[in-house]
């Protein structure tokens, strides 16, 4: 088994889904969690210099680094059989963490939007006309590949990826799932898988 090290702030935001994946697989791993900066900058001094790009996350692999949180996450996907079985499924994994991510963009934006009038604006956007829009996009494309999980119909990362984003955005939206039970469903699922479940009940509670 190889030596794992995942290194990112103490927030679930891009570090979550690798985090998710390592727990999914049940592998063991040195979870590295830093003090947000604007709390406390201390360690996160000490730590940035060793970082070639000075970003977070970053995984160690048997002493190697990799960066990027969905370049992280895919290249664990497919050491865990999370990636699809073929060029095809794993197009359609693809497309769905893209799309996944685009909601997380939007989320983003408006979180950290300064501007509270533009923050007014970008939430009720975001919640009243973008959601619904892409959750219903996401349930139709989960109803063409055999309806049961996102993509492929087989339990991908794209499954996980989606678990943890709707987990932060049902945080302000909690009955954002109540017309798309195929969705509400999936995510039950997804908690319920005993990795999964047993890591949500332990892990230290976030922001976002």
């Amino acid at each position: 088994m190889p030596e794992i090290k995942l290194v990112y702030f103490d927030v679930y935001a891009r570090g979550e889904i690798i985090r998710l994946i390592l727990h999914y697989a049940g592998v063991p791993f040195t979870d590295q969690r830093i003090k947000l900066p604007f709390i406390d900058n201390t360690e996160w001094m000490k730590v940035k210099p060793t970082i070639p790009s000075g970003q977070v996350p970053v995984l160690y692999w048997d002493g190697k680094l990799l960066s990027q949180s969905l370049s992280i996450s895919r290249f664990l996907a497919k050491q865990f059989n999370l990636a699809g079985l073929n060029n095809m499924e794993s197009a359609l994994i693809d497309e769905m963490v893209d799309t996944v991510l685009e909601l997380n963009e939007d989320f983003y934006a408006m979180t950290f939007e300064p501007d509270e009038d533009k923050k007014k604006e970008k939430n009720t956007k975001l919640y009243e006309k973008t959601l619904p829009l892409k959750l219903g996009l996401i349930e139709k494309r989960m109803d063409s590949t055999g309806g049961q999980f996102l993509a492929a119909n087989r339990l991908s990362w794209a499954d996980l990826y989606f678990f943890q984003s709707m987990k932060t955005l049902l945080m302000m939206k909690p009955m954002a799932l109540e017309s798309f039970p195929k969705l509400d469903n999936l995510m039950e699922r997804v908690g319920n898988l005993p990795n999964i479940k047993k890591y949500i009940a332990e892990r230290p509670e976030c922001a976002f």
